[in-house]
């Protein structure tokens, strides 16, 4: 989402963007996120889940899919302040969900075989550094910013008083120009090589930048403590990978981290459209996020995910709200790993003012739910969602900015 967006003859923002695709904010400007019309049921260990969000996911026009349901989308019956409740073992991720795979979406229970292993416990971080950033933090709050943008000073952390943003990460390897207060974790942007992503499979053109982490590019340098997969390969016009080439490239991905002794954090996963509309999925047989990672996870046998990595916008949703997070993130209830929701903020539509409203309701919230891992902003000068910014072009911080670095902090580790 780092450039303007267009709206098609049914309604679904296309990103024609400036400068690569690899920062789409989850739904890629699609206006796919909700649906407050028939809800998605598919359960497993006996967790409903209605994913709240805006439009029908069924009617094109007003969001090209999405997850429907409503506010009070449960997890195991846990209630609204529970919705992504992981399982038994909670965030320690020692809890293996069970359940079906389909890529018609009618279960999201994670394939047995694919059982997190130690290290998905909700762990202190390792003392490890990237891109030149000699930090590591304990804490959730994080930024996604672009690359020709790295996060500036007055978004650090820098007294009780102002917690700060503690890490980001801007869709590659490389986290030069970051705050040394603040913890850079670098990303693999998508399975391919720059050369062949550039070439006539590069639908968009928009991934061929260089400074993408490209799977088979010059690994992250430096040491990391965990390891971003690939960005919404869903999307085609993003990462434009189905489940089966992600899990064939995984391995590799993999490999990379444990070589470095980080965690790896899932590919980030987001509504690409619906059954009515699968415009602007890899795989129009495939459009809901949690049919992707349960068909990912099954064709993956033997790889290792330590967490899960989602995006959220409120695309086709008449409010920018909590509940409608919490529905959403209620999808992924099932597959017993700790979340890192690494992009979301309102859609544009939405003022500043709904921004920081949005704002000051969702971060207690994920600061509180122990399932959450860390979650990001995303915060794109000259992007798709300007009224989202919290930094202006000088390095200082607009009025939502000042309100993202003053929040408490009481989620840290």
């Amino acid at each position: 989402m780092k450039s303007s967006a267009a709206v098609n003859s049914v309604g679904i923002f296309l990103v024609a963007s400036s400068l690569h695709c690899g920062t789409s904010g989850g739904s890629n400007g699609s206006g796919i996120e909700g649906g407050t019309g028939a809800s998605s049921s598919g359960s497993s260990s006996g967790s409903g889940i209605d994913a709240a969000g805006g439009g029908d996911a069924s009617a094109p026009g007003t969001s090209s899919g999405g997850s429907s349901g409503g506010a009070d989308a449960t997890a195991g019956g846990s209630g609204a302040d529970s919705t992504i409740g992981i399982g038994e073992g909670g965030s320690d991720g020692s809890s293996a969900t069970d359940g079906t795979s389909g890529s018609d979406g009618s279960g999201t229970g994670q394939d047995s075989s694919m059982k997190p292993d130690a290290g998905t416990a909700m762990d202190s971080g390792v003392a490890k550094d990237a891109g030149g950033i000699a930090v590591r933090t304990t804490c959730k709050r994080g930024v996604a910013v672009d690359p020709k943008y790295p996060p500036a000073a007055s978004l650090a952390p820098s007294a009780p008083s102002s917690p700060g943003v503690s890490w980001w990460y801007n869709w590659t390897t490389n986290g030069a120009g970051g705050d040394s207060r603040m913890e850079f974790d670098p990303m693999v942007w998508d399975g391919t090589t720059y050369a062949t992503c550039c070439g006539s499979n590069c639908k968009f053109g928009g991934n061929c930048d260089p400074s993408l982490g490209h799977l088979h590019a010059a690994p992250p340098t430096g040491s990391f403590a965990y390891l971003l997969g690939f960005n919404e390969p869903n999307f085609y016009a993003q990462a434009d990978m189905t489940y089966g080439q992600s899990a064939a490239a995984w391995p590799s991905l993999m490999a990379t981290a444990r070589a470095a002794g980080a965690k790896t954090v899932s590919p980030a996963m987001n509504f690409c459209g619906s059954p009515a509309d699968p415009t602007l999925c890899s795989d129009p047989n495939v459009t809901r996020p949690d049919t992707y990672l349960t068909d990912f996870f099954g064709a993956c046998t033997g790889c290792e995910v330590d967490y899960l990595s989602v995006h959220w916008y409120s695309y086709g949703s008449p409010t920018c709200d909590l509940p409608s997070l919490q529905g959403y993130l209620s999808l992924y209830s099932n597959f017993g790993k700790p979340i890192w929701l690494t992009e979301f903020s309102c859609d544009p539509s939405h003022s500043a003012a709904d921004n920081k409203a949005f704002m000051q309701a969702a971060i207690p919230w994920l600061e509180s739910n122990p399932n959450i891992f860390r979650y990001a902003w995303f915060s794109v000068p000259g992007g798709d969602t300007p009224a989202a910014v919290l930094q202006n072009p000088d390095g200082s911080l607009t009025d939502l900015g000042k309100t993202y670095v003053g929040l408490p902090q009481t989620g840290c580790r």
